[in-house]
């Protein structure tokens, strides 16, 4: 800009090189790709992107893949997310997607369309966009069937034409690798080739843990006892009898049946009526955050040492929410129709949360407040570093969310404590509606207290929630997940849970 006679200075903080990974959230020097190779098969999709799709988290980029029927639909969808989101300095995205079929089935394919896709997409639309579309083939040629678009056909199964154009589309994608100065490579469909070794994030927890980690990765969670809360045994002091958790069980446990830790709690309201149930957490220190570098908001991984406390058994309902809401003079939140006693409240913000925490200590004489991430992270990981509260691997009907295999609707939460509790007893930390935690927004962990405080600073104009929801997909109901909204915005999405301190 200077040589064209408009130079601009350097806005403070900020590097001359603005390309930054997707996935990291740092200045790109080397490609950010998994260590082990994935193996493509027909059915995946592939989106490679510049920078500017950072302004979308990597579930949001899931989900709207999930949606999409076809590649042109999907990269549409992308670009209208990320032009609605009107962040500072995103005025160049690209996005190239790619659906990989079988070679007999979509090699003569790929390269008519993306040529007619890359001609569209320059005419029409504002942000760059590159993609395919599913059109059925004329003809056939004889290849292997289950090997992915990138696979090299024999010489001998295409005319020349064919080879042409799929020379044009892989020098189109290289071309555009090359102008982007960086990829994010996100992958959709199928998961990697499945291999007995825990995954790359796992390889690099601590190594006095790694043992016990690799071990018990199968086992169910209760069962879990070496990283249980260090100060598990603390809870006998505030509580009148205690589960057993350190006695293996013999038989399959009955559904929804989970090991409770700590007694439970039941305020009176001075307007009449019964508070939420809560139930006493044990103190205890836990890792929070996780180590991988796909993931550069949940580091670095740090010990947080947490005092006792209670916290609802479930999400608060809107026949609990409407108690407050009629009280104050406001009104009552949309319930989409479900049973105002038996679903998890929505359409409520932050500030919403925070005053029904207020009433609740007015009305009950005790300290009730949202939780900071740090408790909220303990409750939720009940103090282990498993990537979900039952083990390592995403398993099917074990939340509600987009994609967790059960038979739920995707669009709509579902009942409170449908699922089986985590070892804490609590029910929905995983899915059905994300909650509203205390704390301002930061990027990353950088400076994060020891103890479980609320961490003060950040932007306050966005408060974390945590847990994921019914429209997320499985990655987002991990426990270190963090997400990020409006604190004055209400959403379809996010609910309340609640904190009670314990004197």
């Amino acid at each position: 800009m200077e040589a064209d006679g408009t130079p601009v200075e350097a806005e403070p903080g900020l590097s001359r090189n603005m390309l930054m990974s997707a996935i990291t959230g740092e200045d790109i020097n080397e490609i950010d790709v998994p260590a082990n190779p994935f193996e493509l098969q027909a059915g995946d999709r592939i989106i490679l992107c510049s920078d500017g799709l950072d302004t979308l988290s990597a579930g949001k980029i899931i989900q709207y893949s999930e949606w999409s029927e076809s590649t042109k639909e999907c990269a549409d969808a992308l670009m209208t997310a990320v032009e609605e989101a009107n962040m500072p300095r995103q005025d160049n995205t690209t996005a190239v997607v790619v659906n990989v079929k079988d070679t007999a089935e979509a090699a003569p394919v790929v390269s008519e369309t993306v040529t007619e896709d890359v001609g569209e997409s320059t005419a029409e639309m504002s942000v760059a966009e590159v993609s395919t579309e599913e059109i059925e083939p004329e003809s056939e040629p004889q290849q292997q069937v289950g090997q992915p678009v990138f696979a090299e056909p024999e010489a001998d199964s295409i005319d020349e034409e064919a080879k042409s154009k799929t020379g044009l589309m892989i020098g189109i994608a290289a071309a555009v690798i090359l102008v982007i100065g960086g990829v994010a490579f996100t992958m959709m469909g199928k998961k990697p080739v499945q291999q007995s070794e825990p995954t790359v994030a796992e390889q690099e927890m601590e190594a006095e843990f790694e043992a016990t980690d690799e071990q018990d990765i199968d086992a169910p969670v209760v069962d879990e006892e070496d990283e249980m809360p260090v100060a598990l045994a603390e809870q006998e002091a505030v509580t009148e009898e205690t589960a057993e958790t350190t006695t293996p069980v013999a038989e399959p446990a009955p559904e929804k049946v989970a090991a409770t830790v700590g007694k439970t709690i039941q305020d009176s309201l001075k307007s009449g009526g019964k508070g939420p149930l809560m139930v006493v957490i044990p103190a205890g220190k836990f890792a929070m955050g996780s180590t991988s570098s796909k993931n550069s908001d949940e580091r670095p991984r740090h010990d947080v040492t947490v005092e006792q406390f209670a916290v609802s058994q479930y999400e608060i309902t809107f026949a609990q929410y409407d108690l407050f809401a009629k009280a104050k003079g406001k009104k009552t939140p949309d319930s989409l129709y479900l049973d105002r006693e038996t679903h998890p409240v929505i359409f409520v913000s932050w500030d919403d949360a925070y005053y029904y925490t207020k009433w609740l200590s007015e009305e009950t004489g005790q300290k009730y407040r949202l939780a900071n991430e740090a408790e909220w992270e303990y409750l939720a990981s009940t103090g282990k570093k498993t990537t979900y509260w039952w083990g390592y691997d995403e398993e099917p009907n074990r939340a509600h969310c987009f994609g967790c295999g059960t038979n739920l609707d995707p669009r709509k939460p579902t009942k409170i404590g449908s699922f089986e509790a985590n070892a804490f007893g609590l029910y929905d930390t995983s899915g059905n509606v994300a909650e509203w935690v205390h704390d301002c927004w930061h990027d990353n962990y950088k400076g994060a207290p020891e103890y479980a405080d609320v961490w003060e600073g950040g932007d306050c104009s966005y408060r974390v929630v945590r847990g994921g929801a019914y429209s997320t997909p499985p990655q987002s109901i991990r426990n270190a997940k963090r997400d990020k909204f409006k604190s004055d915005k209400a959403y379809d999405h996010i609910g309340i849970r609640v904190v009670r301190e314990i004197r």
